[in-house]
């Protein structure tokens, strides 16, 4: 369902409020941190799942030029 979510949030120019009510938002960039064992293939799915939605991947200095 995260996977689902970062995609559609991104690529659909918001996000949904717990109640459900759409809040647009531009999306630029995703932070994914974690200390957990699944961290880094989580980390790992959620740039597969971007990529594959068509979503560039790039560093943060990049991204701010």
């Amino acid at each position: 369902m995260t996977l689902l979510w970062i995609v559609l949030a991104t690529f659909a120019g918001g996000v949904l409020s717990v109640g459900g009510k759409r809040i647009a938002a531009r999306i630029d960039s995703i932070c994914v941190h974690g200390d957990s064992p699944g961290a880094v293939p989580a980390t790992r799915a959620v740039r597969a799942a971007l990529q594959a939605a068509g979503g560039e991947i790039c560093t943060l200095p990049a991204l701010r030029s």
